[in-house]
């Protein structure tokens, strides 16, 4: 269980550093704190989730996706791809991101990519 203000420090993080995201993925969302937070800005954002807990969380500017988010996901771009502790998709962020030339922010836990 980690520290429920991390999702709030990261939002703020993202807001601050990337003015010009409007349209965000967010990888491995979980409860989808960090896509809430994000959206009640008036920012759009796009949650992937393998293993969703965001029941009765629906916000009219977050579209909810589930399943596996890698490289090669067939995702519409967006403006910037975030992931707070997104284990094995931190790699896989970094290389879509790289890939599509977008920024990226990322906090992970641990690192257990393919490459």
């Amino acid at each position: 269980m980690g520290d429920e203000r991390r999702g709030l420090v990261f939002a703020r993080f993202i807001v601050k550093n990337f003015p010009k995201a409007h349209n965000i993925l967010e990888v491995a969302s979980g409860k989808g704190q960090v896509a809430r937070r994000l959206a009640n800005k008036k920012l759009s954002v796009t949650a992937i989730e393998a293993h969703p807990r965001l029941e009765g969380r629906a916000h009219k500017r977050i579209a909810y996706k589930k399943g596996w988010f890698t490289s090669e996901s067939d995702i519409q771009p967006p403006d910037l791809i975030v992931g707070m502790h997104p284990d094995e998709s931190t790699s896989e962020i970094v290389m879509y991101a790289v890939k599509h030339s977008i920024p990226f922010a990322v906090v992970p836990c641990c690192v257990k990519g393919r490459h």
